[in-house]
C-alpha cells in the first residue's frame, strides 16, 4: 500500500487583507497538493455555510492557502480550515486506497488469467 498523505497548516493563520469586517486569512500547508487532494478539499463531507467554504478558497504555488472570513468569525472559521484539511486527508487516502486496491485486483486477475492459460497450454502441448 502507499504511504498516505495528512498535509496539515504549519504555523499560525495570517491575515493579508482587509475590507471593513472582511477578512482574507493565509494558511500555510506542510505539503503541496495535488490536484486530486485539492478537489477533495474543496467537497468536504462536513461544513459550516459560510465564506469560509472549501469552494472560495484560493490555493497558491507556494503551499499556501487564502481563505474568506470575517473579523467575528475568524477563530471559528480557522477550525473549520483544520476540519477541511482532516477531511481532504481522508478523503484523499480512501480514493487512493481504492484505486490500489482495483489495481491489485486487476493484476491478481491476470496473473490469473496467465495461469490458466500456461495450464491449458501444457495440457494440450502433446496432443
Amino acid at each position: 500500500m502507499s504511504e498516505t498523505i495528512n498535509i496539515k497548516r504549519v504555523g499560525s493563520a495570517e491575515a493579508i487583507s482587509k475590507d471593513n469586517d472582511s477578512l482574507w486569512i493565509r494558511i500555510r500547508l506542510s505539503a503541496t497538493p495535488d490536484q486530486d487532494w485539492i478537489h477533495c478539499f474543496r467537497d468536504p463531507s462536513s461544513y459550516q455555510t459560510n465564506e469560509a467554504h472549501p469552494s472560495n478558497a484560493r490555493f497558491n504555488t507556494d503551499n499556501t492557502i487564502d481563505f474568506q472570513s470575517t473579523v467575528n468569525g475568524l477563530e471559528n472559521n480557522i477550525k473549520w480550515m483544520d476540519k477541511y484539511l482532516e477531511q481532504a486527508n481522508t478523503a484523499y487516502n480512501a480514493k487512493k486506497a481504492k484505486v490500489l486496491a482495483d489495481k491489485k485486483r486487476m493484476e491478481d486477475l491476470e496473473a490469473k488469467k496467465i495461469e490458466d492459460l500456461k495450464k491449458i497450454n501444457e495440457f494440450i502441448k502433446d496432443l
